[in-house]
């Protein structure tokens, strides 16, 4: 028995339960699509095999149906996910009042990236300022996290300065 169930014998071959619930042969032929062909006749391109009841482990012939991909999509999209449409839907920004336009089932929030980041940090709480004082240069500072230098120069300088002192009392070549 395997971690998803027994597998199934048909026609020869072994087929193992998937996690989805669908049989699967080594080979990655699916079961289901492996009945309708016999049963029904060739699957053609762009189409997929839908279980009518929804049990992917129940492949009765009866049971299946093709269907085009973009139906089959639409079939189990889940409930609460919003299935692009032909319907325009207009709001308006609730940053700056820009009008909108989404073919989703419900008006969109925000006109750009700008506006949801705009809303996003006036939402967050500010970061509290760490003061700091510069390893290199003395100078006094505050950054929303642990600081040892004001800056990429004075950094750089430090650890050049450190490189030299190292190289003079030789313990680096």
């Amino acid at each position: 028995m395997g971690r998803n169930g027994s597998p199934i014998a048909w026609h020869g071959r072994w087929y193992h339960r998937m996690p989805s619930g669908h049989y699967r042969h080594a080979r990655g032929k699916l079961l289901h699509r492996e009945i309708y062909e016999v049963h029904k006749g060739p699957i053609l391109d762009g189409m997929d095999v839908h279980h009518v009841d929804g049990n992917p482990g129940n492949n009765v012939p009866d049971n299946l149906e093709a269907m085009s991909r973009s139906d089959h999509t639409v079939t189990h999209a889940p409930k609460g996910i919003a299935v692009l449409s032909d319907v325009i839907v207009c709001g308006r920004c609730e940053v700056c009042g820009e009008r909108t336009e989404t073919n989703r089932l419900e008006p969109s929030r925000y006109c750009s990236h700008r506006c949801y980041m705009q809303k996003y940090r006036a939402d967050k709480p500010a970061t509290p300022l760490i003061p700091y004082v510069c390893e290199r240069c003395g100078r006094a500072g505050e950054a929303p996290r642990k600081r040892r230098f004001c800056s990429r120069q004075c950094k750089n300088n430090y650890h050049v300065a450190a490189h030299e002192r190292r190289k003079r009392a030789g313990l680096q070549s």
